[in-house]
């Protein structure tokens, strides 16, 4: 599904497709032991790189490959009904992956975790790691955590806490590839609203207040397309 786009459901019976693929990494070395999903099926490469599923439903099929020491890949392959796919059609590389040691300063323990977002900075990088599984990354002040695995990147960092801003709007660090990088985001309070709700002219006890925008969808992907 893509925002603001119209897609059809077509659903049909058709013999399934076989799929036989190979992962390598950089230097064309088979990577043993990496979970392969395609449609929800899950299989292991053996010490060739060799994965096989059978039972492929036909049409355009999510594939996300993870291997421990390499960045998650992912891709859609197009399945077509009853054919057979082998290693010479179906392959694929991954990169080694990198670390980020990452902490959040400037809030109180009562304040809560911070929730931090790590997004590419090349949308077009987007559609091969998947971020989704990754984010929001949770961030308990005075604490540092480690992200492994991640792909060789430009990355945005964008930080949320309760009762707190970032010092900087947008925190950047370029991942390199096999390297660890390190990044302090800083907090600082936000400002404070402060009002009186009534009712019938009386203050009203209890009294629940929500603040936010008109259109959440909205300014959410306006927020995440600022530079």
């Amino acid at each position: 599904l893509r925002q603001r786009q119209e897609r059809v459901l077509n659903i049909g019976y058709g013999m399934p497709a076989s799929i036989r693929g190979r992962v390598s990494d950089t230097q064309d070395d088979p990577v043993e032991g990496a979970e392969v999903s395609i449609d929800g099926q899950v299989s292991w490469t053996n010490a060739e790189g060799i994965f096989a599923l059978d039972r492929v439903a036909s049409g355009a099929a999510l594939v996300e490959i993870t291997a421990p020491g390499y960045a998650a890949h992912r891709e859609v392959l197009n399945v077509t009904v009853g054919h057979s796919l082998d290693v010479d059609r179906v392959s694929y590389t991954l990169h080694k992956g990198s670390t980020l040691e990452l902490s959040v300063t400037g809030l109180g323990r009562d304040q809560g975790p911070a929730h931090v977002v790590l997004l590419p900075a090349n949308e077009q990088e987007q559609r091969t790691f998947p971020w989704y599984d990754l984010n929001p990354v949770e961030v308990w002040p005075g604490q540092s955590i480690r992200l492994v695995d991640l792909p060789a990147q430009h990355v945005y960092v964008r930080t949320f806490a309760r009762g707190a801003v970032t010092e900087r709007t947008l925190s950047q660090v370029r991942m390199r590839e096999g390297r660890t990088s390190s990044l302090e985001v800083r907090m600082a309070s936000a400002e404070t609203l402060s009002g009186v709700v009534t009712l019938n002219g009386e203050p009203a006890l209890g009294a629940e207040v929500i603040l936010e925008a008109p259109d959440r969808v909205d300014a959410t992907a306006r927020f995440l397309r600022k530079p």
